[in-house]
């Protein structure tokens, strides 16, 4: 059985990829509670942060177009999913489901790959992970997020981590969510 040259230029391309991107997060905090405590309601907006300004919900969905507008973000943690809501005025903007890991300290969504061919030889790739923490009343969202390219055999990317936190507005359950 002959197998093609640009099938295994494929797999070996692919798979340089995904052993190149390993997500390495900063240190928590000491003052992180427990993430069962990630429910809630949250500003989007951030707070002062040396990395600019991130809504939250684009940290959640990243490639969302929806403006911040004096929007809320209503986090709902169940077992591995978080069901985020984008509220305006007690109305539902925009929802989405967050899979990932819960730990006791911070849940970790599910890393996203995109993988770009650009030729058969050359690839480029974005790759973004996200982790949740909560302190006492904001939430924290560590972003880590790595670019690259990929040409025969050879890899190379820049990574960087970025650390966003948001205002608990008030606890669980106290907004009507309900359509």
């Amino acid at each position: 059985m002959k197998i093609r040259i640009s099938t295994i230029l494929t797999i070996l391309i692919i798979s340089l990829i995904f052993i190149q991107c390993k997500s390495t997060f900063n240190c928590l905090p000491n003052n992180v509670v427990n993430s069962k405590n990630i429910s809630g309601v949250y500003k989007n907006e951030s707070i002062l942060s040396p990395f600019g300004n991130q809504d939250l919900w684009h940290c959640l969905k990243r490639w969302s177009r929806i403006e911040n507008d004096n929007h809320l973000v209503y986090l709902s943690l169940h077992k591995r999913t978080i069901q985020a809501q984008l509220i305006k005025d007690n109305v539902i903007v925009d929802q989405k489901k967050i899979r990932g890991t819960l730990t006791d300290s911070c849940f970790v969504v599910n890393k996203k790959y995109l993988i770009i061919p650009i030729l058969p030889i050359l690839w480029g790739y974005n790759n973004q992970q996200i982790r949740i923490s909560v302190r006492d009343s904001s939430l924290i969202v560590d972003e880590f997020t790595e670019d690259g390219g990929v040409m025969i055999i050879m890899a190379g990317g820049d990574d960087r981590n970025r650390t966003y936190e948001y205002v608990m507005i008030n606890e669980k359950d106290s907004i009507n969510t309900a359509p």
